[in-house]
């Protein structure tokens, strides 16, 4: 557990961040979910077991995500309104487990109208593609292009602490070219694979009824 390491950068370099939390981590660092919340980062959802199955239905999948939300909140203190699908809002890892093509979409109305807001990502560190890949690796990764928001996916792990070698790095070269550090904690905020057409398609589901 590489956390209080990845606290102690984010502390020193003035940076604020989004942890999307599993269950099982939380179960195993409760002290540094604490932590997390008490240096004024966000607690976020993941989801409880990181099990694909969570995608059979609606209901399993609210009902991992509710298990979760209910470590957070004894962790934290308040319940967690943004989260992140494993596999991104764009999976297609889903498929395994149910069969209708537009599960994914209903899955998303069906949380934004719960009051929740889903996140992507618009840059990879790349650091889910393997243990311990090279630090400058991930820095080029991270830093391979810019948009006017960002929208980083790094990943806190024992298996991964090149990116804990990587993030002050990462930091500088976001800071120098005028970047500024946020958590995630409006529901407003939309980082979305897909964009403006995901958008048009959950709304045309959801004025259609059959969502």
């Amino acid at each position: 557990d590489d956390t209080a390491s990845l606290l102690a950068t984010l502390k020193k370099h003035k940076v604020k961040a989004t942890f999307f939390m599993t269950g099982g981590w939380i179960e195993k660092y409760p002290e540094d979910v604490k932590a997390i919340a008490k240096d004024g980062h966000e607690v976020a959802i993941h989801t409880y077991s990181h099990n694909f199955k969570i995608y059979k239905s609606i209901d399993s999948y609210f009902a991992d995500l509710n298990k979760l939300n209910d470590l957070i909140e004894k962790y934290t203190g308040k319940r967690a309104r943004i989260m992140r699908f494993p596999g991104g809002s764009s999976n297609s890892i889903y498929r395994k487990y149910n069969s209708d093509p537009k599960f994914m979409d209903r899955l998303c109305v069906a949380l934004l109208d719960s009051g929740y807001q889903f996140v992507d990502w618009n840059l990879d560190s790349g650091d889910a593609r393997g243990n311990n890949i090279a630090a400058d690796r991930l820095v080029r990764s991270a830093c391979g292009s810019r948009h006017n928001i960002q929208c980083l996916l790094m990943h806190d792990t024992g298996a991964k602490r090149t990116t804990v070698t990587a993030l002050p790095q990462i930091i500088r070269y976001f800071k120098q070219h005028g970047y500024e550090f946020g958590v995630l904690n409006s529901v407003d905020y939309q980082c979305w694979h897909g964009g403006a057409k995901k958008k048009a398609r959950l709304e045309a589901l959801r004025k259609s009824g059959n969502a």
